[in-house]
């Protein structure tokens, strides 16, 4: 079962703990709702789960400490869905930061503290929109969901003063690509080694042919990856792609005994630092540092 769950479904998780406001934490929630097999958006539906269930993970039948009827009901709204019980728990969350819903005098860095990108129509969204415009400012730490709130007043200052704009910008996590209100941070997750430009959807190939990459360890993916773009290997033809994953699956001198040549290409791109990372951005920012140009080709390392 996969364990972490996607932004859709914990944005409901959140919603509901914000109802619950201290009955539940999003702790407790993802925990029961993760004993229950939920993993999509998907499965939170009263065909899947029924109702008496939910209210049950939300505290409604705690013997000690239970969970007021009408919190529980608009909690449960909310893991199902409901974009008025989502509204209503916004709105709560606002109130009890402090937030004043029709003021535009805050500060950004404490806006920035209350934004959420996945809320396009929320009033902390529109106001942070208006300020900041369209222009890609927003800065999240790589790899999470978190902004990185004093390097973005950084960057926007920088610009403010004439500075020109940057693809990467410094964070506490590392370099990062800045964007627009309301887009979400750039992931960068595993790319296909057959497919250039194409993502892995847990270790499985989304276009072409159904692979499924688990357990083959980066390197031999990486061989893969320089194998096909030295042509060795014609992404289209099955049986030459079933063979070499078959390979790859025995390790990686099994796949560089059969593939000598892309071997010791790989050996050199090693040794220069060049091998390809094969880790892309969904956003479509590419793939980061990758400076070199395997055999010409638009493939880039």
């Amino acid at each position: 079962m996969n364990h972490t769950l996607p932004e859709s479904v914990t944005s409901r998780i959140k919603n509901a703990a914000v109802i619950l406001n201290g009955y539940r934490t999003e702790e407790q929630i993802t925990e029961a709702l993760l004993k229950l097999g939920v993993e999509t958006e998907g499965d939170l539906n009263p065909e899947w789960i029924e109702r008496g269930r939910l209210l049950n993970i939300v505290g409604l039948d705690d013997k000690e400490n239970p969970t007021p009827e009408i919190k529980a009901k608009k909690a449960v709204a909310a893991l199902y869905g409901s974009q008025t019980a989502a509204n209503s728990a916004r709105n709560d969350e606002l109130k009890n930061a402090g937030f004043n819903l029709k003021a535009k005098d805050s500060s950004t860095a404490d806006l920035l503290k209350l934004y959420r990108p996945d809320l396009s129509e929320d009033p902390v969204t529109r106001i942070l929109k208006e300020r900041l415009q369209n222009r890609k400012v927003v800065l999240f730490v790589p790899g999470t969901s978190d902004i990185d709130i004093q390097a973005t007043i950084d960057y926007v200052s920088d610009l403010d003063q004439g500075y020109a704009e940057q693809e990467f910008v410094q964070t506490s996590g590392g370099l990062a690509r800045p964007v627009a209100i309301g887009e979400k941070s750039d992931k960068v997750v595993d790319e296909d080694p057959i497919h250039d430009g194409s993502p892995l959807r847990k270790d499985r190939s989304t276009i072409g042919f159904p692979i499924n990459w688990a357990g083959i360890p980066s390197e031999v993916r990486k061989l893969c990856r320089v194998i096909v773009d030295r042509d060795d290997v014609d992404v289209n033809n099955r049986h030459d792609v079933n063979n070499l994953v078959a390979l790859a699956m025995k390790g990686f001198d099994e796949v560089a005994s059969v593939y000598p040549e892309a071997s010791v290409q790989y050996r050199e791109l090693k040794e220069m630092e060049k091998l390809p990372t094969l880790r892309i951005s969904l956003n479509g920012g590419g793939r980061p540092n990758n400076p070199f140009n395997v055999g010409g080709k638009k493939r880039t390392y």
